[in-house]
């Protein structure tokens, strides 16, 4: 029988491989190549209803409060922190979703700041999942009952079905899941780098991925927003 932590593993695996296809996007921007729209386009989705809509509240749901719960204080602190992290990651798809297809060309600091915005945001996300796989993952699997995770499975299936599985997603991304340079090489202060946000209007083609969704990508960060409050409600105060 396949454990929790099996199956949120397995979408590690997945999103690792989608963010070496972004991240090499990111640096092809960068470099003056052409914006590739159609892969660009289904990567956001991915990261938008998968990651976000799927995965973190597989863990919100779920891992976080069994965690704050049945582990040490130091445990319910690091999922705080990777809380956090998911917080930042979905405020980074969001400004990427929006401001995906460019109103002609794109200036240098343009190309830039959407560059930095996703290596900035395939760090975070890398850095949830170490820190999940190195320590929260086999947490759970050593103080966590078996009998307290019984449903999870049943009920990431039913989170799936919602948004899309992990097998329909992997086909769907099939041709865009390249071979790609560690975007920790990606030249610029990362931090200190331009906005994408701040240099692009939203487009106005209602053929775009957004604006025709946007109150739909604002529902999904809001309620991401409420199960973190959730989350935060469980967890022990920093002295």
């Amino acid at each position: 029988m396949q454990r929790a932590t099996d199956n949120l593993r397995a979408d590690h695996a997945l999103t690792e491989r989608a963010l070496g296809a972004l991240c090499a996007i990111g640096q092809q921007v960068r470099a003056g190549a052409a914006f590739p729209a159609a892969d660009g386009a289904t990567l956001l989705r991915y990261l938008r209803d998968y990651v976000v809509g799927v995965h973190f509240r597989k863990e919100a749901e779920l891992l976080g409060p069994a965690l704050a719960m049945h582990g040490t204080d130091a445990t319910a602190m690091l999922v705080g922190d990777v809380m956090r992290m998911q917080d930042e990651a979905a405020d980074l798809v969001l400004s990427l979703v929006v401001f995906w297809e460019p109103d002609g060309a794109l200036t240098p600091e343009e190309r830039a700041g959407f560059a930095d915005t996703v290596a900035l945001l395939c760090q975070r996300l890398r850095r949830i999942q170490e820190l999940e796989e190195s320590d929260l993952f086999t947490t759970c699997e050593r103080e966590v009952a078996l009998d307290d995770q019984l449903g999870w499975c049943a009920d990431f299936a039913q989170l799936e079905r919602e948004r899309g599985t992990a097998a329909s997603w992997t086909e769907r991304l099939a041709g865009t899941l390249i071979a790609a340079p560690d975007c920790s090489q990606v030249s610029g202060a990362i931090d200190g780098g331009t906005s994408w946000t701040a240099s692009r209007t939203a487009p106005a083609s209602p053929d775009g991925l957004l604006p025709g969704r946007l109150s739909e990508v604002a529902e999904a960060l809001s309620a991401h927003a409420r199960m973190l409050e959730t989350w935060r409600a469980l967890l022990p105060r920093r002295e």
